[in-house]
């Protein structure tokens, strides 16, 4: 994480690969990139836009329990790497 906002992301991994993302989130139509990947990306605000309003308002409460329910997994998963990483180092 940086001090300033990028619309990509480098994720590494173990053996030191670097995997850049770019950019994450666009909306329009177009390539993005996953490593020397190209990935065609489809029109993500006109995809949001032809769902109903109602439907967002309807739905929000479920929508929430399911990011609380994704977040706390991540989280928990987090404290597990964290304690596996500090269990190596001994």
């Amino acid at each position: 994480v940086g001090p300033e906002y990028r619309n990509r992301a480098d994720v590494r991994l173990d053996d030191g690969t670097t995997i850049d993302f770019h950019p994450i989130f666009y909306g329009r139509p177009g390539t993005r990139m996953i490593g020397s990947e190209p990935v065609t990306d489809g029109n993500a605000f006109e995809e949001m836009f032809a769902v109903p309003r109602e439907h967002w308002i309807e739905t929000q409460a479920t929508r929430l329990d399911s990011m609380q329910a994704v977040t706390a997994c991540l989280e928990a998963l987090g404290e597990k790497l964290t304690r596996l990483r500090i269990a190596q180092r001994r």
